[in-house]
């Protein structure tokens, strides 16, 4: 099963420098698959997530560093993955959490931006694509440093 958390669970940057990084990369990433992993789910919950083969998402910029293929346990939603599974933008609705809130996630009327692992659009910056607290796909973007996206992890389980 594809599991996605309900709430943004936090809020980070994909990368605490403005530089040209990829998913691959990126400070998220190996948080997401490193402490978060580990303090978020008990050893039995562990085992059931997958190591799930990523290639890179080239959809929207095809000069953009996208990096390496991986193999994630937790990972980010493509701009792909978003149209294929929440077709609508109301769908799309992030409300985050308290502790969220707490760490900065950009909010309006309860809803909160949220992350994606595509590279943005945007010439001549370093961005990821992100939804907008109206559940809009940003295609161009938003600054790598930029604490204030939600983070909503992604994971392939295995019930057997």
């Amino acid at each position: 099963l594809l599991l996605l958390s309900k709430q943004g669970l936090d809020a980070a940057p994909m990368h605490p420098v403005y530089e040209n990084v990829a998913w691959s990369g990126c400070t998220l990433r190996n948080w997401l698959n490193g402490e978060f992993v580990k303090t978020a789910f008990t050893a039995q919950e562990q085992s059931m997530i997958l190591y799930t083969p990523l290639s890179p998402d080239r959809e929207v910029n095809i000069y953009a560093n996208h990096g390496e293929n991986t193999m994630d346990r937790l990972f980010l939603l493509t701009l792909s993955d978003v149209r294929e599974y929440f077709p609508k933008e109301q769908d799309r609705l992030c409300e985050p959490t308290a502790y969220a809130v707490s760490r900065g996630a950009y909010c309006r009327e309860g809803k909160c931006w949220w992350w994606l692992r595509t590279p943005g659009c945007a010439p001549l910056y370093y961005t990821f694509c992100y939804l907008n607290e109206r559940g809009e796909l940003k295609d161009r973007g938003d600054g790598v440093d930029h604490p204030d996206n939600a983070v909503r992890p992604a994971m392939w389980i295995s019930l057997g």
